[in-house]
């Protein structure tokens, strides 16, 4: 009745429903924004409760309509769980606060279903274990319950990224457009750091002959996620000026920035580091196929590269709009490509 890649698909979701939902309950029982460190909510709340309105909230927050349209619409729907939360004790916040979480954890469980698809092509099969591990490396992931099962919107940011990566492995432009469009407005990091995946991947994939057109779609690729971002700054400076962070879009700024960062503030890195287990779990992984018999093939030394100085421009491009020790959440939108090559790794460690 139904394909075997569907059945496939929905054995994941069951699964990863039934390991994942008491991180939910959680995340409502027990989180408050201002513990959490969830200090932008506050703009989200006034988009949730006016959709599309420009007036709500400041830059760059107004442009980031998607993920408050979504939770808008399960507001809308009624579907909520009374319980008593350490949040508030206020029904209709009550209701606020839990379509949020429930809107980035529906975005969490669709990361999880892609980033295991995207595993199924790097090992060439279908297999049960290795793409289920992947999922939970996105769950039990710092980010996950730090910043995604919040009361922020990063939950549909990490979709777009599995996504788009998943659209950039099978070179399909039309799925990459889709992500792009959508992903323009749910955050413009969505298309930075797609665009930075494409760009290293042109630089240190060694093609041949016969892989021009993959070259060239790839190149698109790019092309496509570079105009966005431009057309993003467009918007926010020409089109539909709002107020708020005008430094971020000021170049001379950038520059300073960079300079004056305090590189070791021990704070700073504490803060923006010490919590990126899904990059140290990445790395110890590589170290092991690294140093054990392997062949280059095995070691994907072009996704390595890539992944590494995406993850290192995301830093100096947080650097340069000025987030100084709140870098964090922007670095963990590489989890589900880390995800992904640490199961990846462990398969290949396995088969040894």
């Amino acid at each position: 009745m139904f394909s075997s890649t569907t059945q496939t698909i929905f054995f994941r979701l069951i699964l990863f429903i039934l390991i994942s939902y008491g991180m939910l309950y959680f995340s409502y029982k027990h989180y408050t924004p201002e513990i959490g460190g969830a200090g932008d909510s506050v703009y989200y709340i006034q988009m949730i409760l006016q959709p599309f309105n420009f007036d709500a909230a400041g830059s760059p927050y107004i442009y980031r309509q998607f993920s408050t349209f979504i939770i808008s619409i399960i507001l809308n729907t009624g579907v909520f769980y009374d319980s008593v939360v350490s949040y508030t004790s206020i029904e209709s916040e009550k209701r606020l606060f839990f379509s949020i979480l429930l809107s980035n954890y529906i975005a969490l469980l669709l990361t999880a279903i892609i980033v295991s698809r995207v595993v199924d092509l790097e090992i060439g099969k279908r297999t049960v274990s290795i793409p289920i591990l992947a999922g939970l490396i996105c769950f039990m992931s710092f980010g996950a319950s730090a910043y995604v099962l919040t009361t922020l919107i990063e939950g549909w940011t990490w979709f777009f990224i599995a996504l788009g990566f998943y659209a950039l492995k099978q070179k399909n432009v039309t799925l990459f457009v889709i992500v792009i469009i959508f992903g323009f407005i749910q955050k413009e990091m969505v298309s930075i750091f797609l665009g930075l995946m494409c760009f290293f991947l042109l630089f240190f994939d060694k093609k041949n002959e016969t892989d021009k057109a993959i070259d060239k779609r790839l190149f698109l690729m790019f092309a496509i996620s570079l105009f966005s971002f431009l057309l993003y700054i467009i918007i926010r400076i020409f089109i539909i000026p709002v107020e708020g962070y005008e430094s971020q879009v000021n170049v001379l700024l950038f520059v300073e920035n960079i300079i004056e960062f305090e590189y070791t503030n021990t704070s700073w890195i504490v803060s923006n580091f010490l919590n990126q287990n899904a990059l140290y779990v990445y790395m110890f992984l590589f170290f092991l196929v690294y140093t054990g018999k392997r062949n280059t093939e095995e070691l994907k030394l072009n996704y390595f590269y890539t992944l590494i100085f995406s993850y290192a421009s995301l830093f100096f491009i947080s650097v340069a709009a000025g987030l100084k020790g709140d870098i964090a959440h922007i670095l963990f939108i590489s989890t589900p490509i880390f995800s992904i090559y640490s199961a990846y790794y462990i398969y290949i460690l396995d088969k040894r």
